[in-house]
């Protein structure tokens, strides 16, 4: 059996833990989005449209402090860039075997029309090179597939020769970039501007000189009257969720 006689209590001080300050991570040098954290390694993934890897930040779309647009001042500011859509677009056919005609739609008027191979849409300079209906294998959703016609066209630019394949249900897409701005100030809703715009604020004038769509950015050429130089500005989006690879 034990015995306490002998015993006494003793109580040690604790020992204060040190605080550890971890520094806030730099960016890496393929970009500034390139954040590597302890816990929050970017996302990087493929992007088919692109052909090129790109990269979520740990961030996500949350600003550090103190981070600012870089086009705040200018007055504009640019909120995406894209593909416009092609003027053409293919979206069904009419007829009969030996007799079809397809169904198009003209963006730029709005007009649907019924072209044929070797017709010509004049106010796009656009010739319709060869109308083709085919019976395909189409396959619809928990069902077996089903044999149906389908339309394509080929079309070819009259000023530049270049061919666009046009296919039934498929949004098809131009090399043009449009880009979305809007003011600085003001409540004015965004546009929609290609190269060779130009956008007039009171006194200002903001020319629309270059887009580029993989980073995003836009090249902007600002004039004033009674200023002889000019301002010129690249704009990108105020806060980019993606950097992407050189």
């Amino acid at each position: 059996m034990s015995s306490q006689e002998g015993y006494s209590r003793q109580v040690n001080a604790a020992t204060p833990s040190p605080t550890a300050n971890w520094p806030v991570p730099e960016a890496q040098s393929r970009g500034e989005e390139w954040v590597y954290d302890v816990f929050t390694p970017p996302h990087i993934f493929y992007d088919a449209t692109t052909q090129r890897f790109r990269v979520t930040p740990a961030f996500g779309q949350i600003a550090r402090p103190g981070q600012l647009p870089k086009s705040q001042g200018f007055g504009l500011e640019l909120q995406e860039v894209r593909r416009a859509k092609f003027p053409l677009q293919l979206i069904g056919y009419v007829g009969e075997p030996g007799h079809f005609l397809g169904t198009f739609a003209n963006l730029e008027t709005y007009e649907t029309l019924l072209l044929t191979t070797a017709d010509r849409v004049e106010s796009l300079g656009l010739c319709i090179d060869k109308l083709e209906v085919q019976m395909v294998a189409v396959k619809i959703p928990d069902s077996m597939s089903v044999n149906d016609y389908r339309v394509s066209a080929i079309v070819r630019d009259l000023r530049t020769g270049q061919i666009t394949n046009l296919q039934q249900g498929e949004t098809q897409y131009s090399d043009a970039l449009l880009a979305t701005v809007t003011f600085s100030a003001g409540n004015e809703p965004p546009r929609d501007v290609s190269v060779g715009d130009t956008l007039t604020r009171g006194e200002d004038h903001f020319i629309i000189e270059k887009i580029r769509l993989a980073p995003p950015s836009v090249d902007v050429t600002k004039e004033q009257p009674g200023r002889a130089a000019q301002e010129h500005h690249t704009l990108n989006p105020s806060i980019s969720p993606v950097q992407f690879l050189p």
